[in-house]
């Protein structure tokens, strides 16, 4: 019975030996993304969030709103394979007053934003692998990501110093509406 046990366990580490990187590597991640994402509110069309999406218990003592929103990504560098996805983080995301239904629009403004510049980054990759570029290395991913992300703070930043103003809100959601 202990041959057996120890036959076959050897068998099935030979088989993952021999087994390309490729093939169990990708379940692998997708175990990674699974757990990364599970607690989160991935990006998907016409999604809205409620008053329950707001999890945090901890707020600024001068803040009634802050939505944590985010970049998941993955990528293989030859060749070039990346996924990305806009995540809404309700563990770090607070509203304190429940029927303020101006909150919530700005929540799902900087969520649809954060879209935006997502597919921007998407576009460029696609753009990439099309001209077949395959010499990109980790840190330009982790730089893309950057810059992307960059970009939709510097226009989340724009519609923050004229939030007084009447309709940035409207204006912002008009602009987003057009490029999602």
């Amino acid at each position: 019975m202990k041959k057996k046990f120890l036959l076959i366990i050897g068998i099935l580490v030979l088989i993952l030996f021999f087994t390309p990187k490729g093939i169990y590597e990708k379940y692998y991640y997708d175990f990674l993304e699974w757990k990364n994402l599970r607690d989160k509110i991935v990006w998907k069309e016409n999604i809205k969030l409620n008053k329950k999406d707001f999890k945090s218990t901890e707020s600024g003592e001068n803040l009634v709103l802050y939505a944590k929103v985010g970049l998941s990504i993955r990528y293989f560098t030859n060749p070039i394979m990346f996924k990305s996805k806009t995540v809404f983080i309700p563990k770090e995301s607070f509203l304190k007053t429940a029927n303020d239904s101006i909150s919530l629009r700005i929540s799902e403004a900087k969520f649809n934003l954060l879209e935006i510049y997502r597919r921007k980054m998407e576009t460029y990759v696609k753009n990439l692998k099309k001209e077949n570029i395959d010499t990109l290395k980790k840190v330009d991913f982790n730089n893309l990501n950057l810059k992307y992300y960059e970009l939709f703070e510097t226009e989340w930043e724009k519609y923050l110093d004229s939030q007084n103003e009447p309709k940035s809100l409207e204006n912002l959601e008009r602009k987003i509406k057009l490029e999602l």
